[in-house]
């Protein structure tokens, strides 16, 4: 019993260590919801936002890592304080970094990798809060599941993942079941 109240305070201090950058889904920002369900592939796309919870220090350079079909691309820097020292879009799609992670995490499923940078100009910047980076698209290319890994650049933190599954259209899925119904073997 002693153990498993140590193992659930470690994970409790583990999680709340974590939950500084979020990353939400087509708006969905609610912490226990960790997945979400995309139809129409392989044309379907949804909004991807990041943001702090008001505990997040500034001057964080985080990475967005996709794990699995998609890709990612496209941002607006939606807090006034934040520097980025250039075009965000600099920043967007960075192939070669993709075999660097792929490397680091042993995953070979990483399809794609964002870096973001969130330099405050200010000597003195309050914690990150709020909407801090919107209308990342991210676009389905195949049907399973995909990761999305928000991480700081050192590797030292996960921020937060969510899990999207792409399933195909009714329409797809209704075919296939008829194409089913054929194949039954006959008695």
């Amino acid at each position: 019993m002693k153990k498993l109240l140590v193992l659930m305070m470690v994970l409790g201090m583990v999680s709340a260590a974590n939950a500084a950058l979020l990353i939400s889904v087509n708006g969905n920002t609610d912490l226990g919801d960790t997945e979400v369900t995309i139809l129409d592939i392989p044309s379907g796309e949804v909004i991807i936002d990041i943001w702090g919870d008001g505990q997040t220090p500034p001057n964080v350079s985080p990475w967005l890592i996709v794990k699995g079909p998609g890709s990612i691309d496209g941002t607006t820097v939606t807090i006034p304080y934040i520097d980025m020292g250039g075009d965000l879009s600099t920043y967007i799609d960075q192939d070669d970094m993709v075999p660097a992670f792929q490397d680091f995490l042993g995953d070979p499923t990483i399809t794609d990798v964002a870096g973001i940078e969130l330099i405050s100009s200010s000597p003195t910047p309050p914690p990150l809060e709020g909407v801090l980076v919107d209308q990342i698209v991210f676009h389905c290319e195949d049907l399973g599941d995909v990761e999305l890994v928000l991480m700081s650049a050192d590797f030292a933190t996960i921020y937060d993942t969510q899990v999207i599954h792409q399933i195909p259209e009714p329409m797809t899925i209704a075919l296939l079941g008829l194409g089913g119904l054929f194949l039954r073997r006959r008695k």
